[in-house]
């Protein structure tokens, strides 16, 4: 399996190579200039990120709202990766085998979950709501809906229910895991896009990755998942209060701030 997996990746990533192009580097006509382009001030000069701009990147409430925020969404993701076969194994009773087919129904639900986060904030958009609302909408919908399914997939006795419940919560986080990405690309200039995506990652991959842990201790302690799923969804909706509170506003290009103040 991990020969196999290794293959595909290493396929995809060739596939990913001989594929993408830099815009930079291909002709494009006037119309494609445009759909790249909408919403972007007209004259935008292309510039590399300054260090005195990462720095002030930590001096900004939006970019700490989402690495706390992103990282209610990698702690329910990384408990669902790490220990929903288990899961289903020790507390459902079932077959190794069993569990095999059974987990992917969850996992594919949170496929469709992060497919919809692109169209629902698209949609948003389309109605004239702004960008970054049209982003933290679906990842506080999605946070909130995670959390409140993933309480009754804790308690239920009955295994179809559980996996019902599950696949609601699979779809939610995913949604809000695609829109926090989406986030990113409006949250700062363009310039900063990949510093602040990294930052962001950096954050939440370091506080999510405690899930598996944290889980484990509790699954050991009570031999029960249900503490753990209940302390994921606290998690989930403390990070949807998060991201509604605390990133409320993109981050600006000083550069920009001091030319126009400048031309006052």
């Amino acid at each position: 399996m991990f020969i196999i997996m290794g293959a595909l990746g290493i396929a995809v990533s060739i596939g990913w190579y001989i594929v993408y192009r830099n815009r930079k580097d291909v002709a494009l006509d006037s119309q494609e200039i445009a759909h790249l382009t909408e919403g972007e001030p007209a004259q935008r000069k292309e510039r590399n990120m300054t260090f005195a701009e990462w720095r002030g990147l930590f001096g900004k409430a939006t970019t700490w709202g989402m690495i706390f925020g992103f990282m209610g969404v990698i702690y329910m993701v990384r408990l669902y990766l790490t220990w929903l076969p288990a899961y289903l194994e020790h507390e459902r009773h079932l077959t190794i085998a069993k569990t095999g087919w059974v987990v992917t129904i969850p996992y594919l639900a949170g496929t469709l979950g992060m497919l919809s986060s692109g169209f629902i904030a698209d949609g948003l958009m389309a109605r004239g709501v702004a960008p970054i609302r049209s982003r933290k909408w679906p990842i506080c919908s999605g946070l909130i809906g995670g959390a409140l399914f993933t309480v009754p997939a804790a308690f239920t006795p009955n295994l179809t229910l559980a996996i019902v419940y599950l696949s609601a919560a699979m779809f939610f986080v995913n949604m809000a895991s695609g829109a926090a990405w989406a986030l990113v690309s409006v949250a700062a200039p363009r310039h900063m896009v990949a510093s602040l995506g990294s930052i962001q990652n950096f954050g939440s991959y370091f506080g999510g990755s405690f899930a598996p842990f944290i889980t484990g201790l509790v699954v050991d302690k009570t031999h029960s998942f249900v503490n753990a799923f209940l302390i994921s969804a606290g998690v989930a909706f403390a990070a949807a209060l998060v991201y509604m509170f605390v990133v409320r506003a993109p981050i600006e290009d000083a550069e920009q701030q001091a030319a126009a103040v400048a031309t006052v």
